[in-house]
């Protein structure tokens, strides 16, 4: 019978046995652990949070760990994980929107924002639309009508307006709220925008 001593355990034996024995305290080698081994242990017992080295635990571990257990998502360092591992941490944010903060999302890239809000529209309260360009709005409002209300129209110009009714024809009827004059070709319609803010449309 092994009566080996838990606190002389290390590396993977000592993940197995913490995992095994959540309630264990004591003087264990914590300094062992790698960060694959903190990222098993943190997902299979996240109670080990306040022992737990979240300075040697990798980005890509990190995003496995917030994945399983996004209460731990205080424990770390979002700026630096929106740094380096972008679409992992919107993956995080599209499965878990309740980890969404002013802290967590304020340094976000406007297209980040745009694809975000395409699954998670709930948390428009925390974006700000001033940093918007055309292409962030075609992003969203094509995934998004909701967000049609919101939208400058009337600082569109032609190119958007074309790249805009390319991915989706349904928002020629958007073009009316524009006071511009819009003249482009694709797919074979022809959108012509006049000053009185009328929408003509012909097929070639």
């Amino acid at each position: 019978m092994n009566t080996q001593n838990p606190e002389k355990l290390s590396k993977h034996a000592l993940v197995n046995y913490l995992i095994a024995n959540p309630e264990a305290r004591g003087s264990f080698k914590y300094s062992s652990l790698r960060s694959c081994m903190w990222r098993d242990l943190l997902i299979a017992q996240p109670g080990f949070q306040d022992v737990a080295d979240f300075q040697k635990i990798h980005h890509r571990d990190a995003f496995k760990i917030l994945l399983e257990q996004p209460q731990l998502a205080k424990r770390f360092d979002w700026e630096k994980l929106w740094q380096n591992w972008q679409d992992e941490c919107l993956q995080i944010l599209k499965i878990h929107p309740q980890l969404a903060t002013t802290e967590k999302t304020s340094f976000l890239r406007s297209f980040i924002w745009s694809e975000l809000l395409r699954k998670r529209p709930e948390l428009a309260h925390l974006c700000n639309f001033k940093k918007f360009y055309a292409y962030e709005w075609i992003n969203l409002v094509t995934g998004q009508e909701c967000f049609a209300d919101r939208c400058p129209w009337q600082k569109f110009r032609t190119h958007d307006w074309i790249n805009l009714v390319g991915r989706k024809k349904s928002f020629l009827k958007f073009l009316i709220r524009a006071s511009i004059t819009v003249v482009g070709l694709n797919n074979r319609i022809r959108i012509t925008v006049r000053k009185n803010w009328t929408c003509n449309q012909s097929h070639s």
